[in-house]
């Protein structure tokens, strides 16, 4: 069994996410770690790529965000689905950029994409994600920003395709132009989430 791993970033030192955390939470399961990644207007693809000197599992994909893409947040989903089409595995573990894995749920994830490679009843796994708010310390734990379930491991080779702002995903399949929430499992994991613990002026530049 292969495991890809899969993330996005753009200015991720600017906006002060964890990316490289996020990355190194999740690539000890994943055979490959591929990283879409828009140079923008800081030094992240340069650590991106001083990263992949000791990780070889590191696979950079270097694009370019375009303005053209409306609504203007669906640009993540565009890019998530550039890096869906790189991965090779069985699963993608889809990890946003200030989202980090607890290493104490990686064997238990590692177990259920085993138990279901199979089983083409499971099409995806569902998280919850917590989101920390303004420190480390308090969570978010209202609508929007709390979601019981989300899918963060995927099948990508049966037209799975990253939607909207790259919050889920859907299911193309058959020639159908009409996806559909892939067929999913709940893995009872948490995904912290660190989008919101930034300083007021880096709250701005995301917004």
């Amino acid at each position: 069994m292969l495991v890809s791993g899969l993330s996005v970033v753009k200015n991720g030192i600017r906006l002060g996410y964890p990316f490289l955390e996020s990355i190194r939470s999740a690539i000890e399961i994943c055979e490959e770690f591929v990283v879409v990644v828009d140079p923008g207007e800081d030094d992240t693809l340069a650590m991106l790529q001083e990263m992949r000197r000791g990780e070889p599992k590191l696979k950079i994909v270097q694009t370019g965000w375009s303005p053209k893409v409306s609504p203007q947040k669906c640009v993540l989903a565009q890019q998530t689905n550039i890096g869906l089409h790189q991965c090779k595995g069985d699963w993608v573990l889809y990890l946003q950029a200030n989202e980090v894995l607890h290493e104490n749920d990686l064997s238990h994830l590692l177990s259920l994409m085993k138990e279901h490679k199979d089983n083409s009843e499971v099409e995806a796994m569902l998280f919850e994600r917590l989101t920390f708010w303004a420190d480390y310390n308090h969570l978010l734990k209202v609508y929007p920003d709390r979601f019981k379930y989300s899918p963060r491991i995927v099948r990508p080779h049966i037209g799975t395709q990253s939607i909207r702002d790259a919050r889920s995903f859907a299911v193309f399949d058959e020639w159908s132009i009409y996806g559909r929430y892939p067929r999913a499992i709940d893995t009872g994991v948490s995904i912290y989430r660190y989008g919101k613990v930034l300083s007021s002026t880096a709250m701005k530049l995301k917004q």
